[in-house]
């Protein structure tokens, strides 16, 4: 029997009647275009197909002549390619021919699946009677669409090959269940107004009236899938009955009665007005801070919690608070001003009370404490008497319990407040500073007892700051103390905070409220934030505009060659180019001058506009530009270190140079010194002059008389085995005696220093020995038998 309400598809549906026509260049074009989509598809959408079984993979294949392609010599690993023998097949062959187009069967899953469906509708038929068992109104709906199936609306043209991946797209959606595989088909859907656009793009290139005419149709088709991704997110049954259409597929009836079978604009826009007025749940959010701002938050939380009917506890002393430091409110203002513009550590100046290099100095960092101190204690004074007044007005028992405990707290928190005023107020810049390095040191020994640096994952620690930073921070730190005498007999710096001097004076425990508990994590955290504009600081100053500019591109590079990954990046935001790198400087820029306190008031210019505004105003938060600028101190660190590794070796190599200069000059002077003497044992000749100079005395021994040892032939003796002899040897002074030129006769054997000259004719049996002078030089001498 012959459906016609199946759609085959090519190359199902061809005949044996049908002509094959060459295609034209543009056409061509258009399929070779579409078939290099669709390989794409089969293999970035490999877990759509599997996801969703109504793409007809197979029909895909067959239609733009896709094959699988080994790539390299590893069978495994296979792509999707065109093949051109393939995708050509009913295009190269003569117009007037007639031939039967080869066409492959369905596959035996397809038919079995669509046999499997025909005998369920018949068995449904039948047991109902041999009547439809349709409602009435689904009975007319299909009547309706049986003399309009298009409904108004444009239908893809599945006989054009080009529009074969489009309609596979939407009847994989048509098909696809949202609630088991939902986000395959928002994907899918995504895709399927992707392909349709770029077939837009691909006919609207071509200026003849056919391609305007697909346009057209193109136009109305993007428009029908955006309708029906809108409406998918209200009701999932209209939006898939417009796409069924597209398609040549039945309607399906809505469940429920107020839904049209088709979505319309009007439609979406009364359901997004009732989803606005419905009462929603407000979701109520903290001011984003840094996150040393918001560790801090934490550790004063975590001292009213722990508070006993709001009334704050006393130090322990018999470490029962082992996992936490216990801070006083002053400590936790303190920590909140060096999280904010960070520690004075520069110690290339005359003062540890000021430097001129980093910019901030001990002096402004107390007026800053106090100035918080001062206003934190006004806020408590307010919120008190707010409390006060709603505790009045209460009338429920258990909400006025609560209420009670904050009063309480509160009350606490003004006076511990109002004591850190006192503090901060009774200490100057010298006995600030030392409690300051105290304290800090103390903090930092807490958070990082052992720094790592040498893992693969290192950069990711500490939020990107990665641990070289904070490690630098506690050698500066230590010579920081060092300079202010804060040093322990091994030379260390010392840590200490109030709990350690309470510990020392346990008298004085009672009196001393706990503020805020610090444990590692939030210490880890504030020490970071701390770490991170320091070394801002100490590297803004050593470097020009210049430098910083070749800096910073370097530093990028880096940090995108490491895989770092800017979590909430403004959309504005280059990531590449100059842009990139001229943002970058004007962000840490601000941050060096202003600090995370004060940074989004900023006005600066982002981009490529002259508009000047806040840096809050271009969707920065503190804690997206803090995560930023982590990323990029960490690199501009490493860039510096290695920087100053190759300053102390080039000064090193420069050092070396001079010595080795003046060495070379050294010898050549006492070479041209030697030269310039005559020398008197050139006369002589032979090897043995050169021993006389390995017997000279040196200068700084005393001038000796040399003695002319020599031999006779019948008196001398063979050397023993091993002992190199020795050639005669004829002594200057003698030249002109007639008697050393006669073999039998007495011949100078050497000159050795210590003794005077002997006549020849005085010459008696003597044996020589080795001894080593005065001046450290072994000499020969004869001493008589």
């Amino acid at each position: 029997v012959k459906d016609s309400s199946i759609k085959w598809g090519f190359p199902f549906e061809a005949v044996e009647s049908s002509k094959t026509v060459k295609l034209s260049d543009h056409e061509a074009a258009n399929l070779r275009a579409t078939a290099e989509r669709a390989a794409s598809f089969l293999e970035s959408g490999a877990d759509i197909l599997e996801a969703l079984k109504g793409v007809n993979r197979h029909l895909i294949i067959e239609s733009y002549g896709l094959k699988h392609n080994s790539i390299g010599d590893d069978e495994g690993t296979n792509k999707w390619v065109v093949d051109e023998d393939s995708l050509n097949q009913a295009s190269t062959k003569d117009d007037g021919a007639k031939q039967v187009e080869i066409a492959d069967l369905p596959t035996k899953k397809d038919l079995a699946k669509r046999a499997k469906l025909v005998l369920q509708k018949s068995l449904a038929v039948l047991e109902g009677g041999g009547s439809n068992s349709k409602p009435h109104s689904q009975a007319a709906s299909a009547a309706v669409a049986k003399e309009n199936p298009t409904h108004g609306y444009t239908v893809v043209d599945q006989s054009n090959r080009c529009f074969i991946l489009l309609a596979e797209m939407i009847r994989g959606i048509c098909r696809g269940s949202l609630g088991k595989a939902g986000n395959q088909v928002k994907l899918l859907s995504s895709l399927a107004f992707e392909e349709a656009q770029a077939l837009k793009d691909m006919y609207s290139a071509q200026a003849t009236e056919a391609g305007q005419q697909r346009t057209a149709e193109l136009s109305s088709i993007i428009k029908q899938i955006q309708l029906a991704r809108q409406s998918m997110k209200v009701s999932a049954i209209p939006a898939k009955n417009l796409l069924r259409v597209m398609i040549g597929l039945e309607t399906v009836q809505p469940k429920s009665p107020t839904d049209p079978i088709f979505p319309s604009q009007a439609y979406l826009d009364r359901h997004q007005k009732t989803t606005v007025a419905q009462p929603k749940k407000e979701v109520v959010r903290k001011d984003e801070g840094t996150l040393g701002e918001k560790a801090l938050s934490r550790c004063f939380k975590k001292a009213y919690d722990k508070s006993p009917n709001g009334l704050p506890k006393s130090f322990a002393l018999n470490n029962e608070e082992d996992d936490s430091m216990q801070l006083t409110m002053t400590e936790g203002f303190m920590l909140g001003v060096f999280c904010t513009l960070g520690v004075p550590l520069s110690h290339d100046v005359k003062s540890i009370d000021d430097s001129a290099e980093d910019g901030i100095t001990w002096d402004k960092l107390r007026s800053m404490l106090l100035n918080s101190a001062t206003q934190v204690h006004q806020e408590s004074k307010e919120k008190l008497e707010i409390l006060k007044a709603k505790l009045d007005s209460q009338t429920n028992e258990s909400a006025k319990v609560d209420i009670s405990k904050k009063v309480l707290w509160t009350s606490w928190e003004e006076a511990m407040n109002e004591e850190a005023v006192r503090k901060v107020e009774s200490m100057d810049t010298e006995g600030f500073t030392k409690k300051s390095i105290m304290f800090v040191e103390k903090v930092r020994k807490f958070a990082f007892p052992t720094v790592q640096t040498q893992t693969k994952t290192a950069h990711k620690y500490e939020n990107g700051l990665g641990p070289k930073v904070v490690q630098w921070f506690g050698k500066e730190l230590a010579q920081v103390a060092g300079k202010a005498g804060i040093v322990d007999g091994n030379g260390s710096p010392i840590g200490a905070a109030t709990e350690d001097l309470l510990r020392s004076n346990p008298e004085l425990a009672n009196d001393a409220k706990v503020g805020a508990y610090l444990d590692k994590k939030n210490a880890r955290l504030v020490i970071s934030q701390a770490a991170l504009l320091s070394r801002l600081n100490i590297l803004w100053a050593k470097m020009d505009a210049s430098v910083r500019k070749d800096r910073l591109a370097d530093a990028i590079a880096r940090s995108r060659k490491l895989g770092d990954v800017w979590e909430k990046k403004p959309s504005w935001w280059q990531d590449t180019g100059d842009a990139n790198v001229r943002d970058s400087i004007t962000l840490l820029e601000a941050l060096k001058e202003r600090g995370l306190v004060d940074v989004l008031a900023a006005e600066v210019n982002f981009g490529e506009g002259d508009e000047i505004k806040a840096i809050k105003d271009y969707g920065l938060t503190k804690q997206t530009i803090q995560l930023r600028a982590n990323q990029l101190v960490r690199e501009l660190h490493a860039i510096e270190e290695k920087a100053e590794i190759m300053r102390m070796l080039e000064e090193r190599r420069s050092k070396a140079g001079h010595k080795k200069n003046s060495y070379d000059k050294g010898l050549m002077n006492c070479h041209m010194s030697a030269a310039s003497k005559p020398d008197s044992t050139k006369k002589s000749g032979g090897l043995q002059t050169e021993l006389s100079s390995f017997f000279k005395t040196t200068k700084s021994g005393p001038k000796k008389s040399s003695m002319l040892l020599s031999v006779s032939d019948e008196n001398s003796k063979p050397s023993s085995a091993g002992k190199r002899k020795e050639s005669p040897v004829v002594s200057s002074s003698e030249d002109n005696s007639p008697a050393e030129k006669k073999p039998k006769k007495l011949a100078p054997l050497f000159v050795a220093p210590g003794k005077r000259s002997e006549s020849p004719g005085s010459v008696s049996e003597k044996r020589m020995e080795t001894v080593v002078n005065e001046d450290g030089v072994i000499e020969l001498v004869a001493v008589r038998k």
